[in-house]
């Protein structure tokens, strides 16, 4: 016994000293074990032992002779068979398990567990965490009786108040985890810990050792918005490396590229970025239209432009703009346009700057049968994304861009053609997202050195603005480049109200040089007042009056307030009331008298009209007030001696379009 216990203690003292001998110490271990009774070698084995499990410090020698223990427990006992498995169907009944090394050294740790040092709990669910990991490596037999014993004392030590504890016992259940079972105790455990463990590396920990299952997806997902950074990419890099794209709801797809991608972190953002974004581009084998089309870009644009754009900065221009010609071209995916050599020389002539005068070379577009919201939002990604790239990018651009009057051409066959002849409501909704695609592309021409192109894109804007299918909700798009087509204030100004004035009395007003008594006259004049017109007109005010930057209302401006927006503003249509109110505020930040004269209007609307009107009065007297100050709208109590009239002549109006305004 004497010469026993000596060999074993020159056996762990060797092996606290380095690695490498490990393997020859584990052979000359298992030799003097074989020989030896099983409990007689256990007693003088433990003794040593146990001097480890007193050493929280994660100290080298240690942690050697902690891991040269687990593998010599799983080196010793039995392997899984099927003789051993019908001795342990047998052996069921029996009071206690059979005196194998593991089973020894396993229960006596076991009954360590509650010890009120906390190096002994520790070092008892480490010990018990590696015997676990290497009898599952060597497929050894462990009792399933013994498993439950493991299973009960590990989860009563997830609940340590020490986190080096509970990342241990952790570690030791992750063996005994069924992701096949919707009940099972350690999942169960594993979910509650992810979400309320005070410790990020208890969570971190969970996250690398639990299976992804439907059940325990949402949970990892809601790991990503973890409060610590280094969760939170653990993770993205679980779902990147465990979860295919395909496995997630459009939602859940679009809310982790959401969280991910703005994420305050870099380390996150990589994460996102490199691990799990790259692999779903893999799954389509690179196809970004592919992805996305698992993204649902119409509702979720602004997520999608940031994942492409991350994407387009890992790719070479070159084959961005290849695949742009392939779509454009007709020929699809590049497999296709591969088969074909010759076909790419064709392309890039297409691609090419071209002379105005020469009409015989297609202008680079997407053919409109294959223009649909990915392509279109793809199309406009690419463009900007060149666009911000500066003179880098000025190339490429040029062979994915045609000319603005090629592209106004474009545009309004496709507005009138396609977009205004859909009658089915999803098929309309995606045209209409496609148009507002082909609006933001102009936001990337050069206006300075094309006047043709401008005129001819002026030309469209009106045509469009006066079609009378043309919806309300597009105008905001359409007139986002005025500035850049109509420089100059006052003739941008005179341009819009004679639209104003065309759409509210068809062809009884001259398109050119509208003066302020004509536009006064039209009140005169059989007025079309439905709502699409009283909105489209709305819409038009408000795009100008957004893009204003005089300090003062002219007559033009100050008639149009007069002639059409008081009277939507007690209109008994709420949207119509609402873009009215709108129009107002925008002319009421250009002008204080404006803003001052109808201060009173608002406050009454915030109080008395539908709860969206209210919010959009209360954001006017907001920005009004922030503005101007208080002391522009004598709200100090002073005297107003000079404001007594008006502000009646305003409470008069007022109790006057009131009943209108909360009947609606």
């Amino acid at each position: 016994m004497v010469n026993l216990k000596q060999t074993i203690i020159k056996t762990l003292d060797d092996a606290q000293n380095g690695l490498l001998q490990h393997q020859k110490l584990l052979a000359t271990l298992k030799q003097l074990y074989d020989h030896q009774d099983t409990e007689k070698f256990f007693e003088a084995f433990f003794t040593p032992f146990s001097n480890a499990l007193l050493v929280f410090k994660r100290e080298p020698a240690v942690e050697r002779i902690v891991e040269f223990v687990a593998r010599f427990t799983a080196l010793v006992s039995p392997k899984q068979n099927s003789e051993n498995e019908e001795e342990e169907e047998e052996s069921d009944n029996d009071v206690e398990l059979a005196p194998s090394f593991l089973n020894l050294l396993v229960l006596k740790l076991l009954s360590l567990h509650n010890a009120k040092d906390k190096a002994v709990r520790f070092r008892v669910c480490q010990i018990v965490a590696k015997i676990m990991t290497h009898a599952a490596d060597m497929n050894s037999s462990v009792h399933h009786r013994l498993l439950d014993r493991i299973q009960s004392v590990m989860l009563h030590r997830v609940y340590d108040k020490i986190s080096a504890v509970r990342i241990q016992a952790v570690l030791a259940l992750n063996i005994l985890l069924d992701p096949e079972d919707p009940e099972c105790p350690v999942v169960t455990a594993f979910l509650e810990l992810m979400a309320r463990d005070p410790s990020c590396d208890v969570r971190k920990c969970i996250l690398n050792n639990i299976a992804v299952t439907n059940q325990t997806l949402p949970a990892i997902i809601e790991r990503t918005r973890d409060v610590k950074d280094t969760v939170r990419q653990s993770a993205f890099a679980l779902l990147a490396g465990r979860c295919s794209i395909l496995n997630l709801t459009i939602q859940q797809r679009v809310q982790l590229l959401s969280d991910g991608l703005r994420d305050r972190s870099d380390q996150v953002q990589e994460a996102c970025v490199h691990e799990l974004l790259r692999n779903w581009c893999l799954t389509f084998d690179g196809d970004l239209l592919s992805l996305l089309n698992r993204l649902d870009v119409e509702s979720s644009s602004e997520v999608a432009e940031l994942a492409l754009n991350k994407l387009f900065a890992s790719l070479p221009s070159e084959d961005l703009v290849s695949t742009m010609l392939k779509l454009m071209a007709g020929t699809g995916s590049s497999d296709a346009a591969d088969e074909d050599d010759g076909e790419e020389p064709e392309m890039q002539q297409a691609a090419a700057a071209r002379d105005p005068d020469q009409t015989t070379q297609p202008p680079p577009v997407i053919p409109f049968d294959l223009l649909k919201c990915e392509e279109a939002f793809y199309w406009k990604c690419l463009c900007k994304y060149f666009h911000e790239m500066g003179v880098d990018g000025l190339e490429h651009l040029e062979k994915i861009l045609p000319t603005l009057s090629e592209f106004s051409e474009y545009i309004q066959r496709y507005v009138l053609e396609e977009y205004l002849q859909q009658v089915e409501v999803d098929k309309k909704l995606q045209s209409q997202f496609v148009t507002q695609q082909l609006f933001s592309i102009l936001e990337v021409h050069d206006y300075s050195i094309d006047e043709v192109g401008k005129r001819r894109l002026g030309a469209l804007v009106c045509d469009l603005l006066m079609h009378p299918s043309f919806p309300p909700g597009l105008v905001a798009d359409l007139l986002a480049q005025q500035c850049a087509i109509w420089p100059q204030e006052s003739y941008r100004i005179e341009k819009l109200t004679e639209i104003i004035a065309e759409l509210r009395h068809p062809s009884s007003v001259e398109t050119t040089n509208l003066s302020e008594t004509q536009f006064a006259n039209i009140t005169h004049l059989d007025l079309k007042d439905d709502p699409h017109t009283l909105c489209m007109c709305l819409c038009i005010a408000a795009e100008m009056l957004r893009n204003l930057k005089m300090q003062k209302l002219g007559p033009t401006l100050l008639t149009l307030l007069d002639a059409l927006v008081l009277p939507c503003v007690q209109n008994e249509n709420p949207v119509v009331r609402d873009l009215a109110l709108n129009c107002l505020g925008l002319a009421s930040l250009l002008d204080v008298a404006t803003a001052q004269k109808h201060l009173l209007l608002f406050l009454q609307v915030s109080q008395v009209d539908h709860e969206s009107l209210q919010a959009t009065a209360l954001r006017v007297v907001f920005d009004l007030l922030h503005l101007y100050g208080f002391e522009s709208f004598n709200m100090d109590g002073g005297d107003c001696t000079g404001e007594d009239e008006l502000e009646e002549e305003e409470e008069e109006d007022v109790r006057s379009g009131s009943p209108l305004l909360v009947d609606g």
